[in-house]
């Protein structure tokens, strides 16, 4: 009896500690629960200010990209845009500069232009006689004796264009003409000319008994052995009845 007495004695004093020590635990898990959670939400209140827009800046130009700078303002907005010529210096903002005498200049020997600031060449033109000090040169400035060209051109005014019609002779349908050559027999004969057909754009001709091919103007037909040259240098040919139907042609002795 005593030693049972003693055991539930002991059985209580263990389920009391065990009681005690469960309520420990939950006091714990909750205080650190409670520090995780206020650190959580510290880092992220802190992100939040860290990512945040900034709502005032300091007015100034800045590069947005390698050759363009825009001018922000306290606000923080960009407004005017400006592209520069050569680039922008990121550094400052400002628009790289070349120091280069603006005007008209030689840019080489027989090329005058103007080249501005930024050093950059535009209206180039070419110089006939040469540049000189920014200025094409004319022939008295550049020594160059101009009278044989000068004499040249003017003979070349002068020269009129080769008349095609000298020495034509007007043939019409139906005429016959006669004209002396040497035949094969190398005496003096006479023979006639005249047309076997006509067309718009072509004819035939006949001299004697011999008749050439279709013939356009500017072909040459042979006669006689070749003795005999006609050449067709223009047709006239109206359809109606009544209308034009001649031949302008040269006729040589070859």
């Amino acid at each position: 009896m005593k030693y049972i007495f003693s055991f539930l004695v002991f059985l209580l004093l263990f389920s009391i500690l065990l009681i005690v020590g469960c309520q420990s635990s939950v006091v714990i898990s909750d205080t650190v629960t409670g520090d995780v959670n206020g650190t959580v939400n510290s880092l992220n209140n802190s992100n939040v200010s860290e990512i945040a827009a900034p709502t005032s800046c300091t007015a100034q130009w800045r590069c947005i990209s390698s050759t363009i700078r825009a001018f922000q303002n306290e606000s923080c907005k960009f407004t005017i845009r400006e592209t520069c010529p050569l680039s922008c210096v990121m550094e400052n903002g400002t628009c790289l500069k070349v120091n280069c005498k603006d005007g008209f200049f030689c840019r080489n020997s027989v090329t005058r232009g103007y080249q501005d600031q930024y050093c950059a060449w535009m209206l180039e033109e070419k110089c006939e006689f040469g540049c000189k000090k920014g200025k094409c040169l004319n022939a008295t400035e550049a020594g160059v004796n101009t009278t044989v060209k000068n004499e040249t051109e003017a003979v070349k005014v002068e020269e009129k264009a080769p008349d095609i019609y000298a020495g034509v002779e007007w043939l019409n349908a139906g005429e016959v003409v006669t004209f002396s050559a040497k035949g094969d027999t190398n005496n003096l004969t006479d023979h006639t000319f005249s047309i076997k057909a006509i067309e718009g754009g072509r004819v035939i001709v006949k001299v004697d008994t011999f008749n050439s091919d279709w013939l356009e103007e500017g072909d040459t037909a042979k006669f006689l052995g070749g003795t005999v040259l006609v050449d067709i240098v223009e047709i006239q040919f109206q359809a109606f009845d009544g209308g034009v139907r001649k031949v302008g042609y040269k006729l040589s002795m070859g």
